[in-house]
């Protein structure tokens, strides 16, 4: 497994670029799911107000160059982080390599650097005003038209925001025994993360904000519902190729002759979690050199699969359901099935009512079954008459 980017082209093409390993692979893939969603639910908006669904509007912006004290102090507090952390953990390799996340949350950082970069980073938000200036040097009120598309970094950014906290607040309740007996790294490790936990508060940060734009709820939850699917295939990847721990049970049965060995069974070799701490790799050197003892079912390989053959399913059908809202009921049906089967065959903490024994995401995975069917009847009692 390749827990920085590092080691991802070490260890596949044999080239070392050092920089790379304050890039975690996981992290990685996660910032690359938010960017492939940008772009598939720009387009899902930009079709649904071609079919009317939703509209553009017309809003009046006032141009003007204007100096904003807090703007400054924000470009030169990031210039400073950036140059303080960033630059000093690319020019401190081995110091990375051994704990990443040890430095990044740690005091530990260049001083010089970060002034430097805080300049750089104030200057460059003056050059902006001056340009503006020459622009505007009087203030310019106009009207023009803003399409619902035109939002998605505002969505964007309140979809990460609102997901993380979500993701990481589930997980942390899903395996509390292990947030009790170390808060701090349950609280600020880049694993462990519950992807119900982030598309529940995810969705209902982007609904709010999209609805206070005057986009309705089952609109956007339609352009959503490809989306995440998509999102949630690649973001799987990252578990994989890391090693987070979203592996399966052990697989200890004889594999097939027709099926590929990574697809049958995994020990993890390096991987994040160094699992298994008694069971080093021989040979091996650095902070990661664990694998499993027993071999695992791979299943966030599993669900990177299926997630990508019903993204393409909802791609396929999305401009063929008219009703609004049914979509993303599909998308929920969907989406509950998947996770449900996969947890059969999944590692996970176990909850026990009145006898019967079931996971976290086996209780969520159901009830959004049942929402995605209930979101169905609901949407094709209430809008079905209107498109006769």
């Amino acid at each position: 497994m390749y827990a920085t980017l590092f080691d991802l082209i070490k260890n596949t093409i044999g080239i070392e670029i050092k920089p790379l390993a304050i890039v975690n692979t996981f992290g990685l893939l996660v910032a690359i799911s938010f960017f492939a969603a940008y772009y598939v639910m720009s387009l899902e908006l930009k079709r649904l107000e071609k079919e009317g669904k939703i509209k553009a509007k017309r809003v009046n912006k006032r141009y003007e160059a204007v100096i904003n004290p807090m703007e400054f102090i924000f470009n030169g507090i990031l210039g400073f982080v950036f140059g303080w952390k960033i630059v000093y953990m690319l020019t401190n390799f081995d110091l990375v390599r051994q704990n990443s996340q040890e430095v990044i949350f740690s005091t530990q950082g260049s001083i010089m650097w970060g002034f430097i970069v805080a300049a750089v980073f104030v200057g460059q938000k003056y050059m902006e005003y001056r340009a503006q200036k020459k622009l505007y040097p009087e203030p310019v009120e106009k009207e023009i038209t803003e399409h619902p598309f035109q939002i998605m970094g505002q969505i964007t950014i309140v979809a990460f925001i609102a997901g993380i906290l979500g993701a990481k607040v589930f997980h942390i309740l899903e395996d509390w025994s292990n947030f009790i007996q170390d808060p701090i790294d349950a609280i600020f490790s880049l694993s462990g993360l519950t992807y119900y936990g982030g598309l529940i508060c995810g969705g209902l940060g982007v609904v709010y904000y999209a609805n206070k734009n005057g986009i309705k709820p089952l609109h956007i939850l339609d352009a959503g519902a490809t989306t995440m699917m998509l999102a949630y295939g690649l973001g799987r990847l990252g578990c994989h190729l890391a090693g987070d721990g979203d592996w399966g049970i052990d697989n200890l049965a004889a594999k097939p002759g027709w099926i590929p060995q990574f697809l049958w069974s995994s020990k993890y070799p390096n991987n994040v979690l160094n699992a298994d701490p008694g069971n080093v790799i021989e040979g091996c050197v650095g902070p990661y050199c664990n694998e499993l003892i027993n071999p695992v079912y791979p299943t966030p390989l599993y669900e990177v699969m299926m997630c990508l053959v019903l993204f393409a399913i909802l791609w396929s059908i999305r401009k063929r359901i008219k009703i609004p809202g049914m979509l993303f009921g599909v998308y929920l049906v969907m989406n509950g099935v998947e996770r449900f089967l996969i947890e059969k065959i999944r590692v996970n903490s176990l909850y026990k009512v009145f006898g019967v024994e079931f996971t976290q995401a086996e209780m969520i995975s159901s009830i959004i079954v049942l929402l995605g069917i209930a979101l169905i009847l609901y949407s094709r009692k209430v809008y079905k008459p209107a498109l006769v």
